[in-house]
């Protein structure tokens, strides 16, 4: 898979059919250096919604399968250099790597790897999120992929929460908590134990690793800039109350607001509501001196 670009430089193709379709998000969440790209077909596999995921926020991501010699996925082939599949690997830890050939739309044949599905994990077909599938639309129309297959893409179902997990989520943020700040002091318990969503504080247990990042803080911010495709840890989520979101300025973004409630139902699940978040119920205030919203924050935007 390696290609001699330079004197001293070895470059590697390898093939996106997911969200790595979209080279912004591959750059901008992922720090992948893409030196070219063109849209590819990869025969004998084929590509199904199979990669069992977050059950309630994100169900099921991409996954290329071994099929038959007429199945294909459309996707982007991009060259790029060793440090940023690094990355990707890191990224992408769920997955193994397949050496393929790649068929460029211009005619070329390119040596490559896809992110294959590891042997030992389930396979079961499901809904990905309305977020996940948004983003290989999106990846697939900047790329101009076969129409055909962008359809099929857009013909695909995306999860909706179950009447059950609505009932739930109306139960839980229906009921009375007390107000509390977000410290250890305050909750009795080392912050690694909570997540906030909406201002719900949830007592998740002690961390295991998994979404170590959304713990000790409110996670609504970090949630809304995950829909939105923009970077997460390389910008600062102070959580204070003028800088916690302003539900008000959401109404614009009931999308965004059912994808973080989403990550609710997620935490919820195996936790327990305990509190509300002080400093985000503030951050929904009116400073009665200058009768503007006490939280300054603002719609993520790139």
């Amino acid at each position: 898979c390696l290609n001699m670009s330079g004197a001293n430089k070895s470059t590697i193709w390898f093939f996106g059919y997911g969200s790595n379709m979209d080279s912004e998000n591959l750059s901008k969440k992922k720090g992948v250096e893409v030196l070219q790209s063109t849209p590819a077909v990869l025969r004998g596999y084929k590509m199904a919604f199979s990669l069992a995921a977050i059950p309630l926020a994100e169900p099921f991501f991409a996954n290329c399968e071994k099929g038959s010699e007429s199945d294909n996925i459309h996707g982007v082939a991009f060259e790029t250099d060793a440090d940023s599949i690094a990355k990707m690997d890191k990224v992408e830890m769920g997955y193994d790597k397949a050496s393929v050939i790649l068929e460029a739309y211009d005619g070329r044949k390119l040596d490559g790897y896809v992110y294959v599905n590891k042997p030992q994990r389930e396979v079961r077909v499901g809904n990905p999120s309305g977020r996940y599938l948004r983003l290989l639309i999106n990846g697939a129309k900047a790329a101009g992929l076969n129409k055909d297959y962008i359809a099929r893409l857009e013909a695909t179902p995306v999860y909706k929460p179950s009447a059950e997990t609505l009932a739930k989520r109306a139960a839980l943020t229906s009921a009375t908590y007390p107000t509390k700040e977000m410290t250890q002091e305050a909750l009795g318990k080392d912050l690694s134990h909570f997540v906030s969503v909406f201002g719900y504080i949830i007592d998740a247990g002690p961390s295991t690793g998994f979404f170590s990042s959304h713990r000790g803080k409110d996670i609504t911010n970090r949630m809304l800039r995950h829909y939105l495709n923009l970077p997460l840890d390389s910008v600062e989520d102070p959580q204070d109350a003028e800088h916690l979101p302003n539900l008000k300025l959401l109404e614009s973004r009931p999308d965004a607001v059912d994808f973080v409630w989403t990550w609710f139902d997620q935490h919820a699940s195996s936790g327990t509501v305990v509190a509300r978040h002080a400093a985000f119920l503030a951050a929904q205030e009116v400073d009665s001196s200058t009768g503007k919203p006490r939280s300054q924050w603002t719609i993520p935007t790139a």
